[in-house]
Formats: C-alpha cells, structure tokens, sequence
C-alpha cells in the first residue's frame, strides 16, 4: 500500500518554474530578489520555445499561432521566475507568494513607493491583480 502511494506521489511531484508576467517595471538586465528571478520575456525567448517545443507536425501551425498571440501580449513584460519542489497547484500557490514578496521588496525602490506603486502581478487571465503592499 505504501508503496503505491510513494510511487504516485513521486509521478505528479518534480521540479518546477513558476514564471508570472509583472507589470508597470522595466528592468534593463536579469535580477534576483531572495528565491525570485525577474527576466524581460524576448523575441529570442519566444523563437526559443517555439523551436523546442515538443508538437505533433499537424499541430505546429495552430500552436505557432498560439504563442505568437502570447507574444503579442507579454514580450518586453518581465517575469517573476520561482524554481521549487512539487506539485503543479502548490508550485504555483508558492510562486505567486514568493514573487508577490519580492515585488513588495522592489517597491522600495521605486521614488513613488511611499505614495502608489502600480508594480503587480499580471494573471494569466488577463485580470490584473495588485501584490501585497
């Protein structure tokens, strides 16, 4: 019984890297704030995962098409990057904590900072949702 338990917890249980688009920052070269890593999403970074993704030939087309509208809306946005142990949902929960602290980290430096900062986490949904001041 064990056993089995084991061994499903390791299939869903792996490394994983959280990436959430930010908004309203601008960052000129990669930086690290605590377990977080922000990073401008690049034409050369979508060419990138579109050349290695792993998809069936009568598929390409429709997926190329796919990411080019991701592209559209997120390059030149930076990301939020959390590497951590687990499954999908608490590698995400964890991320989304994690880059919310160190976007409020951030804020310090920015000279609106005491006033308003508009420096959040922008979901995958399109809804815009302010970080943890």
């Amino acid at each position: 019984m064990s056993e089995f338990v084991i061994a499903g917890c390791y299939a869903k249980i792996s490394v994983r890297e959280v990436w959430l688009p930010v908004a309203m920052i601008h960052l000129e070269t990669e930086l690290v704030v605590g377990n977080v890593r922000f990073q401008t999403l690049t034409n050369e970074l979508f060419d990138r995962w579109i050349s290695e993704a792993n998809v069936e030939d009568k598929d390409k087309n429709q997926f190329e098409e796919f990411m080019r509208r991701w592209q559209k809306e997120l390059q030149g946005f930076p990301v939020a990057i959390y590497a951590t142990m687990g499954d999908v949902e608490r590698a995400l929960e964890i991320g989304i904590e994690e880059s919310e602290m160190a976007i409020s980290l951030l804020r310090i430096f920015c000279p609106a900072a005491p006033f308003a900062s508009s420096c959040f986490l922008l979901h995958a949904t399109g809804q815009r949702e302010r970080s943890v001041d």
